[in-house]
Order: C-alpha cells, then structure tokens, then sequence
C-alpha cells in the first residue's frame, strides 16, 4: 500500500508540474525541440536609443542634530555635507545667557579649523562653497541643551 501511495503522488506531482507552467517543464521541452532537428534563426532586437534624463534641481533635505554638554571641556562632534550647495546656514539653539556655548568648524581633510566661534556672539554658523564640515560644539563654561537644525540644497543656494 505504502509503495501505490508514493506512486500515486508523484505521479501526481509531475502532472501538476506538466499541467502548471512550470518554467523547468517549459525548458526542458523547449531543449528537446531544440535537439529534434529544426532551427530558427533569432530576430535581433531593434536597439532604442537612450532617452536623456534632464537633470532635476537638488530637493532640498533638512537635518537636525541636538545634545546635551556636561560642562566645560565636554564637545559633541557632527558632520554636514553640503555637496554643491553654495551656502549652509546652521542656526544654533541653547540656552544663551547661562552658558559659554563654542562651535569649532574644521574642513573635509578633518585637520583645518575654519573657524572658532563663541555662540553668543552669533548662533548662526555659515558653511559656504560646498564641501563636507566638521562642527565641534563644545562649552566652555555651563552645561545644557544645544540643538542645530539645517538644511541642504535650498532653493536659491
């Protein structure tokens, strides 16, 4: 009995493979007519030339970094990679007046300090010409909350 039912399905299943388009029953037939003597002659496909693509304007992409300094001596280091954007500009947030708040800006190369800046003297960093920019926050007196938010690709930038 046991020997009929094992029979019984896989007959079963090869007729299910034959009846169901199954892509190996379809190659295997086509390979046997390929074998039985005739040969068609394939029909080369008309090359379409490119469609070009018109170059679309950057989207602009806004970004958000935030943190918390402990204290003085402690820093928090973010990139941004302003690709082609002609002008970033990273507003800063923190609390002013009761901390000594700095942001350092250091060039692709990650050795070239472009600049130094006390917050209190202008929260709004400037990142021009493009590029990728190290900015180090860090505190020199208090601790607090900093947040930074931008954006990349702005219209008219």
């Amino acid at each position: 009995m046991k020997k009929f039912t094992v029979l019984f399905l896989s007959a079963m299943f090869l007729f299910s493979l034959a009846f169901s388009g199954c892509d190996m029953i379809e190659d295997l037939l086509g390979k046997i007519k390929e074998g039985s003597g005739t040969t068609e002659t394939p029909t080369p496909a008309t090359p379409t030339p490119a469609t070009p693509t018109p170059s679309t304007p950057m989207t602009p992409s806004s970004y958000s970094q935030t943190g918390y300094l402990n204290g003085p001596g402690d820093s928090y280091t973010f990139s941004v990679d302003a690709g082609t954007t002609k002008l970033v500009e990273v507003p800063f947030e923190y609390p002013k007046g009761s901390v000594d708040f700095w942001v350092k800006v250091i060039g692709k190369d990650g050795n070239t300090v472009l600049g130094d800046f006390d917050l209190d003297e202008g929260s709004v960093i400037q990142l021009i010409n493009g590029d990728v920019f190290y900015l180090t926050v860090y505190s020199k007196g208090g601790a607090g909350y900093w947040s930074a938010n931008y954006t990349i690709g702005a219209e008219g930038y």
